[in-house]
């Protein structure tokens, strides 16, 4: 869809320009000798200029602007996607028709030349600026000769036959085209939300399973506590114990307060009872 641009769409229109200025222009000249204020600045406002912008769907993709007073095109960008697709001839046609006129001229880089003799521009003279850049001037003329059907010949009335199928099939290919890019920005659209919708669903995940890691080790290492402090519990819990003597095999009572004492001094647990181990220390004190 081609539409008039207001001043509300100013940043709109100036980051287009920028961008195609940036990839197609600027590498042309020397750093800084020509910037995009040559295409559009404040002090051009949108009064001086009649500017017509083509959409998709609500994308911004080719602008012309033509200077009301001189009919100069001041801007004339399609975005590099959209490029050798007839879009910046639809546009160069609407802003013809729209402001009725049949003569402009533009002041063409060198490597744009090509593209304007497509649309039916021709150059009129080489133009060097005061930095040393070098620009063509071209200009287009659209002739408005009107005839009475009476007044064609056989083979002009064909000419224009075939001119007016040729037409149609280039606005029918056009709109083909511009159908295929809508559903390229619908795919990409969809591709980017799917894409968009997986990594939250892996973060998600990744949150989730990282959750009940901690949880599991603050699980695991509550468990830990609660056994070590149960151990503790038992290990300073003393009771009496019924004991079997290795020597005689009688058993014999191992008092909790004979427990603690071994425990205080590290001793291994007995496995004799007093009286076996009474007649030991006899024994041993008298082979000494």
């Amino acid at each position: 869809m081609i539409k008039k641009i207001t001043s509300n769409e100013y940043n709109n229109l100036r980051n287009l320009i920028k961008e195609t200025f940036d990839e197609f222009i600027a590498s042309e000249y020397p750093t800084d000798s020509i910037s995009i204020d040559v295409y559009l600045s404040d002090d051009k406002t949108f009064d001086e200029m009649d500017i017509f912008g083509y959409y998709i769907e609500e994308m911004l993709i080719g602008v012309i602007a033509v200077i009301k007073e001189s009919k100069h095109i001041s801007a004339f960008f399609v975005k590099k996607d959209f490029q050798r697709h007839s879009f910046g001839k639809k546009l160069l046609e609407t802003a013809i028709e729209k402001l009725e006129i049949n003569r402009l001229h533009i002041t063409a880089t060198i490597n744009s030349v090509n593209a304007f003799k497509y649309m039916g521009f021709k150059k009129i003279k080489d133009f060097v600026d005061s930095d040393g850049n070098k620009f063509i001037e071209m200009e287009i003329c659209i002739e408005n000769q009107v005839k009475s059907d009476d007044s064609y010949t056989m083979a002009e009335l064909l000419e224009l036959e075939n001119n007016k199928i040729k037409k149609e099939k280039e606005e029918q290919e056009r709109l083909a085209i511009e159908h295929q890019e809508i559903l390229k920005l619908e795919n990409a659209r969809k591709k980017q939300e799917y894409l968009e919708m997986k990594e939250r669903k892996h973060q998600e995940y990744l949150e989730m399973k990282e959750r009940k890691h901690q949880e599991y080790l603050e699980m695991k290492e509550k468990k830990h506590l609660e056994w070590l402090a149960e151990k503790e519990r038992r290990e300073n819990t003393f009771e009496d114990k019924t004991l079997t003597c290795k020597k005689c095999g009688k058993e014999w009572i191992w008092t909790a307060s004979e427990q603690k004492f071994f425990k205080e001094k590290g001793f291994f647990r007995p496995s004799m009872c007093k009286e076996c181990r009474k007649n030991i220390k006899v024994i041993n004190n008298f082979h000494k």
